[in-house]
């Protein structure tokens, strides 16, 4: 029942392709590839997929990546079972190219669009199906965070010329969803308008959509200096103990659920051979006695025969009575 249930929704719901832009040149990184660096057992960008692979409201999953390294990502894909990603692409110069190479190749009937930078690989399903959700009811959507620190706007001699108001200032995040037709429509435009966009919402606001921005989450960080990396190493870390502790927490519960069962055996053990004794005298009991309907067949016959018995009674005596009153005188002639 619950499996149909979820049929019934994802056949409701619009369907989504996640794009991960991952073609970047990583210069902060050293030149390193930075995706496929070690993050505590497993490359960045197998994390960044398995948990796009583990978002419900996503569908289908293409790679954009450095020609160079389509091979290694389409094993990679294989390696940690990412049965979602469907095409590995080239990517472009830049973002804008690499998403809209991307955005070009997924399956027709996608009606939404969920760009993901490859570099934030401690994104949550959850965070993704919170903005897939957003993006269906509103056409575009973003996770962000508050701004903690102080920004400034400065001029090029370094000089602070304004000092922002940072309530009102956000830190977005990925995935950033769209209608499909929308973002191929801003993507195409920058492309050919030479727009360099750092974001995917800046190419939309291009075109005079809005775009809604959900709470974020802070852990969602993107991997660009090896400080990130650092740093994503001790979330996930911490992420391990907590998952031990709760764990460890449910063991008890488990135990007792456990010892409950054990104790309920030999109750069910003895209803079972009281069960067993019981079936030789259901079965003597119903050979010996007879069926409902022929008992009640039975009891008409015995109603009929007494019936007839008392009939045949009643014409006897009445015959004694009329040979007692005229048998014993003559009549006269």
């Amino acid at each position: 029942m619950i499996s149909l249930l979820k049929r019934i929704q994802k056949a409701r719901r619009p369907r989504c392709a996640a794009l991960v832009v991952a073609a970047g040149s990583a210069q902060r990184m050293g030149g390193v590839n930075k995706l496929l660096l070690d993050l505590n057992g497993a490359p960045v960008l197998a994390r960044t997929l398995s948990a796009l692979q583990l978002a419900e409201r996503v569908d289908e999953i293409v790679v954009a990546v450095r020609e160079g390294d389509i091979q290694d990502t389409a094993e990679l894909c294989k390696q940690y079972g990412i049965t979602k990603c469907t095409r590995v692409v080239a990517g472009g110069a830049d973002r804008v190219e690499s998403a809209l190479k991307a955005a070009l190749a997924v399956r027709k009937g996608t009606a939404l669009l969920a760009v993901h930078d490859g570099a934030r690989p401690l994104v949550t399903p959850n965070l993704v199906n919170r903005v897939i959700a957003a993006a269906a009811r509103t056409g575009a959507a973003a996770p962000a965070v508050m701004v903690k620190d102080t920004i400034k706007r400065t001029a090029e001699d370094g000089t602070v010329e304004e000092t922002l108001d940072r309530s009102t200032l956000r830190a977005v995040q990925t995935p950033q969803v769209f209608q499909s037709d929308v973002l191929k429509a801003a993507l195409q435009s920058a492309r050919d308008g030479g727009f360099s966009a750092t974001d995917d919402c800046s190419a939309v606001e291009r075109l005079g959509k809005v775009v809604w921005l959900v709470e974020g989450e802070e852990e969602n960080l993107k991997i660009t200096t090896p400080l990130d990396l650092t740093i994503a190493r001790a979330i996930l870390e911490r992420r391990k103990a907590e998952a031990a502790r709760e764990n460890a927490a449910q063991e008890p519960k488990k135990a007792a659920s456990t010892r409950e069962n054990a104790a309920q055996e030999p109750k069910k053990a003895a209803s079972t051979r009281e069960n067993a004794v019981r079936e030789p005298k259901k079965a003597a009991s119903k050979q010996g006695k007879p069926a409902s309907g022929q008992t009640e067949a039975g009891m008409e016959q015995t109603r009929e025969v007494s019936g007839l018995g008392e009939a045949a009674s009643e014409q006897a005596e009445a015959q004694r009575t009329e040979g007692t009153g005229t048998g014993g005188r003559e009549e006269t002639p």
